[in-house]
């Protein structure tokens, strides 16, 4: 939790503290990716059942309905761990073109740690309506988390080519979490209608 806390308010400080330790790559996911990735979906399951979401008029809860919605946030979880590792790895490949050298540790690095800001932002969801808008805001902050990554030469990306690299790499990033948001909504609702066909 230090590390956590310190990559979101001290970033450029705690990038050069990384770059001088040595992560293995399943130790590294295990230890922030699978924890961190769960507190959104955790926390939009919980809010359910603060708000009632799960319950219906004159009938009490609808276990079928809160099943459902555990299947989907199980689901949006499996597909943020999928997401960060497309990008980590989609980080490391695009190293090449920007004189820097492909590390693929430093890289899922970099990815995981910029999916910080999205990940806690979860927490949002206990705001009616509106946690989800705050959410996505929220995550912007991790551009500038990977910024700081690029900047501290974690690849040893010279400096005129960081912007660029930056730049590559959210589009991706960010296309990567969209996908990982839309596909488990679409696939639900296709689901829900051919069960009602």
């Amino acid at each position: 939790m230090r590390r956590v806390f310190r990559i979101l308010f001290k970033p450029g400080w705690e990038w050069t503290r990384i770059k001088e330790e040595s992560f293995s790559f399943s130790r590294f996911f295990v230890s922030f990716a699978l924890i961190l990735a769960a507190v959104s979906p955790v926390i939009r399951f919980l809010t359910g059942f603060v708000y009632g979401h799960y319950r219906r008029p004159f009938t009490g809860w609808s276990w079928a309905v809160v099943r459902r919605e555990l299947l989907f946030c199980a689901v949006i979880y499996l597909c943020s761990l999928a997401a960060v590792y497309v990008w980590g790895r989609m980080i490391s490949l695009l190293a090449p073109l920007f004189s820097s050298r492909r590390k693929k540790t430093e890289s899922l690095i970099l990815a995981v740690f910029s999916m910080i800001p999205f990940w806690l932002g979860g927490m949002f969801y206990l705001i009616p309506e509106y946690g989800w808008i705050i959410k996505i805001g929220v995550g912007f902050y991790g551009a500038y988390i990977l910024f700081r990554g690029l900047t501290a030469a974690l690849l040893e990306t010279p400096r005129k080519k960081v912007f660029g690299y930056l730049i590559l790499s959210s589009v991706f990033g960010l296309g990567l979490v969209v996908l990982a948001e839309v596909l488990p909504r679409f696939l639900f609702t296709a689901w829900g209608v051919i069960q009602i066909g």
